[in-house]
């Protein structure tokens, strides 16, 4: 039963993907017909990067707090099993 539950989850996941990037290039194509200005702007001046790097330091950042407190989490669990 857990073969089958792990299955569709890992089937539900990879449709949530599909969708998502189907979205996402939809919105693209959209925007490059529409002729985004905002886009050109950060394009054309370089501060494209500034963006995705302020994305990826705060994703990271995220991600390393989420870590720390599961880590910090299950040494309590082991302690409150332990007792």
């Amino acid at each position: 039963m857990k073969k089958a539950k792990s299955y569709i989850q890992k089937l539900i996941s990879f449709f949530f993907l599909m969708a998502t990037i189907t979205f996402a290039h939809a919105q693209t194509v959209e925007a490059d017909a529409n002729g985004n200005v905002v886009d050109n702007v950060l394009r054309s001046n370089g501060l494209i990067y500034v963006v995705v790097g302020v994305i990826v330091i705060i994703l990271a950042g995220l991600i390393f707090y989420l870590t720390t407190i599961d880590r910090k989490l299950s040494k309590l669990e082991k302690e409150i099993k332990n007792k």
